[in-house]
């Protein structure tokens, strides 16, 4: 699967928005030598790109998530980096940009990471709003991410919940 984010190599930037635009700061944490361009060869999961792509992953992972909080799990699983060293490893470097790019995406009209609909879906959800309602249908509801299933079933101390979906989605024509 190719990238959806471009970086630029040097330690004061952090992850680029989707656009290719870099985020300069002075605060973005500094990667490692072993992360720097020079010391490994084109394909490495911690070139600059890679380092983008893994980070703008970790951020979608977690807006998916039930979680209130952005941790090492959500770092995602990159190919030649199964083994469980290596995914330290990855975790280690690419938890700081994640970080870095939640912080920025709380600001959407000054940020540099570009601000989709699951990072607004997941701000929201995290207030752990009440939805003032007496009935509440969820359609499509094997679709629904853990996010909007947890807001949705938070819910059901005042509103009658109904979720509707298929238990095997099939492509339909």
């Amino acid at each position: 699967m190719p990238p959806s984010a471009t970086a630029t190599a040097p330690a004061s930037t952090a992850p680029a928005s989707p656009a290719g635009k870099p985020a300069t700061t002075s605060a973005s944490p500094r990667p490692s030598a072993s992360a720097t361009a020079t010391s490994h060869p084109a394909h490495s999961p911690t070139r600059p790109r890679a380092l983008s792509y893994a980070t703008l992953r970790t951020i979608t992972r977690f807006c998916h998530s039930a979680d209130p909080a952005l941790t090492d799990h959500h770092v995602p699983q990159l190919r030649n980096l199964e083994d469980a060293s290596h995914h330290r490893e990855l975790t280690a470097l690419v938890m700081p940009f994640a970080h870095k790019a939640w912080a920025d995406l709380q600001n959407p009209d000054a940020g540099a990471v570009r601000f989709d609909h699951d990072h607004y879906l997941k701000i929201w959800a995290l207030t752990e709003p009440r939805i003032p309602a007496d009935f509440l249908l969820l359609d499509e509801a094997q679709d629904t991410n853990p996010a909007v299933e947890q807001v949705f079933n938070a819910q059901r101390n005042h509103a009658q919940l109904v979720m509707v979906g298929e238990p095997e989605p099939r492509l339909s024509s």
